[in-house]
């Protein structure tokens, strides 16, 4: 008999759910609650949570963090399903749809210009605590939201230009405002977490914004790609075991990352979903980007030391941003708890990835306890 109690069963059938699906049940109830929110017994079920990407947070911080957690969630996914809904109209045309390309490319460039580029990028690494990174950024008074913070331009939407790019962070008359007639800092940034590796995201970010300020938020190996590969299950993209799954990724991936690198035009999904182990290597994304950028144009950060001292690394960060030391208290979203990794395959990593993090130790002139 399974030992599931009535929470456990409904959150297994959720993650069976498809993205798509699980938008479709959870968005309609958090509207309703989001109209709810200044109510004294307002909560979030676990499964809203683990939607919303919150972590475990006390209830106080649920309600501090749900609106913007959820009026972000809704415009990203009724842009994605406008956008597929009007191209495939329009595609049945092909007139039509080259007049309409046409407009909505012109529309974006003059758009685009009065707009601000991001002041920094968060360009690593996915499952590392970007979320919390990025968020707890965004606390501080002189920060601003663009209107997604992961907007995927430098990978597989960099055919929408740059202005369709910079129309997501807020006008230049915005910042002039600020700036000048209040005379305050004024910040805005992005994170994606899936750059670091992507053959040629540094050569773009470097062409359309070179003083842009680059920080990675780094993890244990290990425990990343874990992470990545209990996300990749929660999700239903993955059905074979944690050890299995690792020993079929260089067959899965043969040949994709290769062609990345040859045609620009090409890109793989099903690559940064099962490279678990591939995008923990950090040495070789690091050192690609260095080739960019000089080295005091990035901020590297451990996570665990994020964790343990983050009043001490967020006055790192505002510093590097340039930004006053504001009070900013850090929050931990997307808090999974995880079964344990067995010891003998943690044991099998460590060997595994030791080499490639004593090339990074060295190329950082500092070293994590990543290995053991």
């Amino acid at each position: 008999m399974n030992n599931y109690n009535s929470d456990d069963f409904f959150q297994l059938k959720i993650s069976k759910l498809t993205p798509q699906e699980q938008n479709d049940y959870f968005i309609p109830i958090l509207k309703k609650k989001l109209k709810q929110i200044d109510d004294t017994d307002f909560h979030l079920t676990k499964d809203e949570i683990v939607y919303l990407k919150m972590g475990k947070l006390p209830p106080e911080k649920q309600k501090e963090n749900f609106k913007n957690m959820l009026e972000e969630k809704i415009r990203h996914i009724e842009y994605r399903k406008s956008s597929k809904v009007v191209a495939k109209k329009l595609k049945s045309h092909t007139t039509l749809y080259k007049i309409s390309k046409f407009f909505y490319d012109t529309y974006w460039k003059i758009n685009g210009n009065f707009h601000t580029l991001p002041d920094f990028l968060v360009f690593a690494v996915g499952r590392a605590g970007t979320t919390s990174l990025y968020e707890g950024i965004m606390k501080h008074t002189d920060a601003y939201r663009p209107s997604t913070r992961e907007i995927y331009f430098f990978d597989y939407k960099y055919y929408h230009g740059l202005g369709w790019y910079k129309g997501h962070f807020p006008t230049i008359f915005k910042k002039w405002y600020f700036t000048k007639i209040k005379g305050r800092k004024f910040v805005t940034g992005e994170t994606h977490g899936r750059i670091l590796r992507y053959p040629h995201a540094a050569k773009r970010v470097l062409e359309n914004n070179p003083n842009v300020k680059l920080i990675a938020l780094l993890r244990n190996p290990i425990d990343r790609a874990y992470s990545l590969y209990r996300i990749q299950v929660r999700n239903g993209r993955e059905d074979l075991s944690f050890w299995d799954a690792i020993q079929a990724e260089e067959k899965r991936l043969d040949g994709l990352m290769e062609k990345m690198e040859k045609d620009e035009n090409f890109y793989s999904g099903e690559f940064y979903q099962k490279s678990y182990l591939y995008q923990s290597i950090y040495y070789e994304g690091l050192k690609n980007w260095f080739k960019f950028f000089p080295k005091e144009q990035f901020l590297i950060l451990n996570v665990d030391d994020l964790n343990s001292k983050p009043k001490e690394n967020f006055e790192k960060i505002f510093k590097f941003l340039d930004l006053s030391l504001d009070n900013t208290k850090f929050i931990r979203y997307n808090s999974q708890k995880n079964p344990a990794i067995d010891p003998e395959i943690r044991k099998k990593l460590v060997e595994y990835f030791k080499p490639h993090n004593e090339k990074l130790y060295q190329l950082l002139g500092r070293r994590f306890d990543w290995d053991k």
